[in-house]
């Protein structure tokens, strides 16, 4: 719905948001109307008085503005919440003795560059119409071959003009009518700033400005939609599915902590386009995402966006396991308060692809899944006030045809003791990949089959590689390997950054003069070898410049027990400030995270602290290392003992690493250098700590699927709070009738008969868990169909030539919505 917005509101109608430059897929833009474009702000100038002064010389005139000066300006609202956009507005441009102009200047796509897209005006109806880049340089006109032409222009005559940006494409119209179209390599990014102007056009009317917020779709053919809800049919206050109420204009508004909304995915294709129409609320930091089960037996994926208080990020997990981090790639989204996004999932082969507003915001190939997903769920955590719209399963048409193969680099000298991770990248990113085969120095590699490829050598010299996808050739990429130093050859991992050139990445750290160096407020380099059990790693950290606020360096490791998703062993370096009365100065020290709960501290003996004080200072180098052996860790800082303890879950031996990351964390974006990174293998700690006996004070219960099938099952786990509970016995309760022989941490139940059902787990005898509740419904018979809402409409053909969505057929057609409903 659209609102008029006075000059106030106009003008900090949002805070711009700084962010990193995304990577799209092949998209077109969406045409006015879709349900991508939003309107950021209007303003018709209706409030302006007369003579008032707006801007620079505009004045209020009948509800318009008008040019006072040979040169008038009117700055609009910052975009850079959204980075595809349209601004339009009706002009009436005066009679002129000589050429005058008007435009919309663009700041930002270019550092050091104002755009300028403008309309000459001259005398009579004569008009021409230009792009200008640096110091003013014409990149074109509206005169040159295959544009619409010059357009006439009568003075005192109404017309629209609008230029919208899609991607790093812009297109200048006048009254509908497209006049130029002009690509601009590199603004695929945030524009810091636009305003309109006129020169030498003094009289010139501006009226009706609109702002909208674009959107890019996916160059995929769609097929049929397995899936469709507007939540329409809701009442309004009416509870849907977990702590979600239905509005009074159909949506379905998020309620406080956590929400979730369960759909029917029987009918899931081999691949889709899943999507909802989202939008954010003020002052909240929380997420969505879209859980997908039955790819993977016993494993829920979760394709998460999080929108923070100055942007957003987006995660890929699999289970506990975090996969893919945008913070590690440089696409974050960007959101702002109140507008509406489209956020997507896009499934083609085992290639997903997470989309705000149909640009990518994170890419995974999920190598391991089995079989078609089976089901789906959207959820909210911490948005309270979120509003969901719109929810919408498509099928997606195989397309195999690939235009072009390109091969990134991480590295391009590794020694025989390292490897270099080589990527494939095809165009159109959402072709079906079917075949992909890897050569090094000619010869196939076994088993390469993914479009990553991780190469290593113990041959010293050059080798090159070259990918071929469903039988399209990349072009050749070299790497150079030399020999490896004795320390590197004891090290499961080891990295000097010395013969690193300058420019190339570590994860999202910039690599210069031998060290990898922070360039945003948080920076990550995921660890990839073999991990094992016990490990011994260090690196050398150096802030390079003050930190006025907490900053934290460290390291994150997931996987070490059942229940650790992510334990954080990290330095940080605490900001001076003045205490409030009663409390602590803030002190520097050692902090170990579990799932994101602090637990122990350098400066605690009672919590296994073993360094009074520490005090970290800008430019000097510090050695970190950790220890863990067993189920025993040690944290070192420049060979001080600083914390030592035991981590352990309840009846769980202590398991290999899932995953690792170094990262760093300032809010001010300080640099912090890292180096001489090594992972070793650990040698035994013969100082034992002995591991503590901990009463269970809770228990809650998760299941894989919470609506089945008769026939299907599910499993149920009981998780005892604290982690490190110490626990004796199980007992499981089906509607308050205990299930003989069920005394294990898991309970799988397999459905007979329909209905609903209650379960709970008794921990060590007297800690009775929180219920969860299944969903059981009948297995429709061979051939029968489930009840569905028929309707009559008109289905459109769409077709993918040249990486553009194309009109292919149209007609009346009637389709079905199946819909499912969970409490």
């Amino acid at each position: 719905m659209k609102r008029a917005i006075g000059i106030a509101v106009l003008a900090s109608c949002l805070a711009a948001s700084a962010a990193l430059a995304t990577v799209s897929l092949p998209h077109r833009a969406a045409a006015e109307g879709d349900a991508g474009s939003r309107t950021l702000c209007e303003e018709n100038f209706d409030g302006i008085a007369d003579g008032e002064t707006v801007g620079t010389a505009f004045t209020g005139e009948g509800g318009a503005l008008v040019s006072a000066d040979a040169f008038s300006r009117y700055d609009l609202p910052a975009v850079a919440w959204t980075y595809d956009w349209k601004v339009s507005f009706d002009v009436e441009f005066p009679d002129v003795e000589a050429t005058g102009f008007l435009g919309l200047n663009v700041n930002g796509l270019t550092e050091g560059v104002t755009y300028e897209f403008t309309v000459a005006k001259e005398t009579g109806s004569g008009s021409a119409m230009y792009i200008k880049g640096a110091n003013g340089e014409i990149l074109v006109g509206a005169d040159y071959e295959g544009q619409g032409g010059v357009p006439v222009i009568d003075p005192g005559t109404a017309y629209r003009y609008s230029v919208a940006k899609s991607g790093d494409t812009f297109t200048m119209s006048i009254d509908g009518t497209p006049h130029i179209t002009y690509q601009i390599e590199g603004a695929d990014r945030l524009a810091s700033a636009l305003d309109i102007y006129s020169f030498n056009l003094v009289g010139v009317k501006l009226d009706n400005l609109c702002v909208e917020k674009g959107e890019l779709v996916p160059a995929v053919t769609l097929g049929e939609e397995l899936y469709s809800d507007s939540f329409d049919s809701y009442e309004e206050g009416e509870t849907v599915g977990n702590n979600l109420t239905a509005t009074a204009d159909g949506r379905l508004l998020a309620g406080v902590g956590f929400s979730q909304f369960d759909a029917n995915g029987e009918r899931f294709s081999a691949d889709w386009l899943l999507s909802a129409e989202v939008t954010m609320p003020a002052e909240r930091d929380g997420f969505f995402g879209f859980n997908i089960f039955g790819m993977k037996p016993d494993t829920t994926y979760e394709f998460t966006v999080q929108k923070t208080f100055t942007g957003g990020y987006a995660l890929i997990k699999d289970g506990t396991s975090e996969r893919y981090h945008s913070n590690n790639f440089g696409t974050n989204p960007v959101f702002a308060n109140d507008l509406t996004y489209r956020i997507s999932l896009l499934k083609v082969g085992k290639m997903f692809t997470l989309m705000v507003d149909g640009r990518m915001v994170a890419e995974i190939e999920l190598s391991e899944i089995q079989t078609d997903a089976t089901e789906f769920n959207f959820y909210t955590f911490n948005l309270d006030g979120v509003l969901v719209d719109n929810l919408k399963l498509q099928e997606v048409l195989p397309s195999t045809q690939i235009d072009s193969v390109t091969l990134s680099v991480s590295r391009p000298s590794i020694s025989t003791m390292q490897s270099a991770e080589i990527k494939a990248s095809v165009l159109p990113a959402t072709a079906k990949i079917e075949t992909v085969e890897w050569k090094v120095d000619g010869v196939t590699q076994e088993g390469a089959e993914e479009t990553t490829f991780m190469f290593s050598s113990q041959t010293v010299g050059s080798h090159t590689i070259v990918c071929t996808v469903n039988g399209v050739d990349s072009a050749p990429v070299t790497v150079e390997v030399t020999e490896a130093s004795d320390e590197e050859k004891n090290s499961l991992y080891y990295e000097t950054f010395d013969a690193t050139p300058d420019g190339t990445k570590w994860g999202s750290f910039d690599i210069r003069g031998g060290a990898a160096y922070t360039n945003a407020n948080y920076n990550r380099y995921d660890f990839a070898y073999s991990f094992v059990r016990d490990f011994d790693i260090s690196f050398d950290v150096t802030w390079k410049e003050d930190i006025s606020i907490d900053s934290y360096v460290g390291l994150t490791v997931t996987g070490l027990t059942e229940t650790a998703n992510e334990v954080e062993f990290n330095i940080h370096n605490a900001p001076e400030t003045v205490p409030e009365e009663g409390e602590a100065p803030n002190v520097d020290n050692l902090i170990v995270k579990y799932n994101g709960t602090e637990r122990w501290f350098s400066n605690d003996p009672e919590k296994a602290g073993r360094l009074d004080s520490l005090t970290i200072e800008t430019g000097k180098t510090y050695t970190y290392r950790l220890i863990r052996y067993d189920d025993q860790f040690e944290l070192y800082i420049d060979g001080m003992l600083a914390i030592k303890y035991y981590i352990k879950d309840s009846n769980s031996d202590p398991l290999v690493p899932a995953g690792m990351f170094l990262y760093t964390y300032n809010d001010n974006a300080a640099e912090v250098a890292i180096d001489n990174v090594i992972v070793r293998t650990a040698e035994e700690i013969t100082d034992r700590v002995e591991p503590p006996v901990v009463e269970v004070t809770g228990a809650y219960v998760t299941a894989s699927s919470v609506a089945i099938r008769t026939g299907e099952s599910t499993t149920l786990t009981v998780q005892s709070t604290p982690f490190d509970a110490t626990v004796t016995s199980y007992a499981w309760y089906i509607n308050d009738v205990l299930v003989e022989g069920a005394t294990e941490k898991s309970y799988t139940f397999t459905a007979e008969e329909a209905g609903e059902y209650e379960f709970k787990c008794v921990v060590n005898g007297t800690i009775t868990s929180e219920s969860k509740t299944v969903t059981v419904s009948e297995t429709s018979a061979p051939g029968s169909e489930e009840p569905a809402e028929e309707n009559l409409g008109l289905i459109i053909g769409l077709s993918v030539a040249g990486g553009v969505v194309v009109l292919a057929a149209a007609g009346i057609v009637i389709w079905r919505v199946i819909r499912k409903r969970r409490n």
